[in-house]
């Protein structure tokens, strides 16, 4: 990895540009199977050889979550009036969320399930389950929206982080168990089974859950910029990304390693996923930057 492109053990390998459209949300299903959502109900998918963009048949707002289980499991929530969709491998299938309480309400975080189901939370707090062909309502935390979802093996561990800084723990017989308490805003979470659970939001918040206590501890990484997503890699490694294109990678035992690769003219870094040694970022260029809109940007990683 000695190219111009790398920098301790990561190499921007592509990126596809998004004219006019803010790209929000990422997934990585499989190295050839990857799915990117944005503005205007576009979601873009990787199928390991080129990008093609769609449109999600029942939303013409913003898609804020996308999340698979499989390359014919994947799930795109947002819009108004809690409207999800199902790619089915070759085609977008809408399934309105009429379980939804305000029809102006978005789907901000959704969680695909491996029998085919899903959870996804709603702008209202409102959280709903994917399952005999209908969404029912499971749970709700009051006036407190939910910003993103999560789960490690499957539905052994599900959680789900807020607006006003909060992560909840979902029990599958119903209800939330409130596990921390916060006041700054947390915008994204990620459950790996061996490299646990992380969150982070505004300010540079970083959390990780103690599972001995049943917890969050906040991580005294030195971040100040406000962080969107966060993903661990089957290597136990955290990537954290956010604004003023921050790019982190926290390695067990070994700190972290601030990253600084093309494109240049990047405002900030929206959404992280991966998937083997594949790293996918949704972002947008900044104002100054000649290009307008969003990007998907595919990194290889290799060892730190």
């Amino acid at each position: 990895m000695g190219d111009a492109a790398c920098d301790s053990g990561l190499c921007y390998v592509r990126s596809y540009d998004i004219p006019k459209l803010q790209m929000r949300t990422i997934t990585a299903v499989t190295p050839n199977a990857v799915f990117a959502g944005g503005d205007e109900g576009t979601v873009v998918r990787w199928d390991g050889t080129s990008f093609f963009p769609t449109k999600t048949p029942n939303n013409t707002g913003n898609i804020w979550a996308v999340h698979g289980v499989s390359p014919n499991a994947v799930w795109a929530g947002g819009g108004a009036g809690g409207r999800t969709n199902q790619w089915n491998g070759s085609d977008w299938v809408p399934y309105p969320n009429n379980a939804v309480s305000t029809g102006s309400k978005s789907i901000w975080g959704v969680y695909a399930l491996s029998d085919g189901g899903a959870l996804a939370g709603a702008s209202n707090g409102e959280l709903f389950r994917w399952v005999g062909g209908v969404w029912t309502l499971e749970a709700v935390t009051e006036n407190d929206y939910l910003d993103d979802i999560t789960g490690c093996n499957d539905e052994e561990q599900v959680y789900v982080v807020t607006y006003k800084g909060n992560v909840y723990r979902y029990n599958a017989d119903g209800g939330f168990a409130l596990e921390y308490t916060g006041t700054t805003i947390l915008d994204s979470l990620h459950c790996h089974p061996t490299g646990g659970s992380w969150a982070v939001g505004e300010s540079g918040l970083v959390l990780k859950r103690n599972d001995a206590t049943n917890g969050w501890e906040v991580q005294a990484l030195g971040l100040t910029s406000d962080l969107f997503s966060v993903w661990t890699s089957d290597q136990n490694e955290t990537w954290i990304v956010g604004g003023q294109r921050t790019l982190i990678r926290v390695v067990p035992d070994a700190g972290m390693k601030s990253y600084n690769l093309p494109p240049y003219q990047l405002g900030y870094f929206h959404d992280v996923s991966g998937v083997g040694d594949n790293l996918w970022v949704a972002a947008n260029y900044a104002p100054s930057a000649t290009h307008d809109g969003g990007v998907i940007v595919h990194f290889k990683i290799g060892p730190p």
